[in-house]
């Protein structure tokens, strides 16, 4: 089974829709692993609706996330702000 990486922020407010998308996706439960990145603090939002264990990223920008890929890894981007293209190997 592949690991799950989701990059996506929100909160009851904005981006909420993103959120629920892929927190669906994790809920099939089909991953070996899933880890969240998000600029926003939404640990207890995930643990109230993720029927799945998962581990949280907060992150300040995308060179964490993007360090976190490996070319096994199935990847959810959902999202409007994106700031960074992917380091260059």
């Amino acid at each position: 089974m592949a690991r799950l990486l989701v990059r996506a922020d929100g909160n009851s407010q904005i981006g909420y829709g993103h959120l629920m998308r892929c927190m669906a996706i994790a809920n099939e439960n089909v991953f070996s692993e899933i880890v969240w990145f998000s600029n926003d603090p939404i640990e207890d939002l995930l643990s109230e609706n993720l029927n799945t264990a998962f581990s949280f990223v907060k992150i300040d920008n995308e060179k964490t996330f993007f360090h976190a890929l490996s070319a096994e890894d199935f990847v959810v981007l959902d999202g409007y702000y994106f700031d960074q293209k992917p380091p260059v190997s």
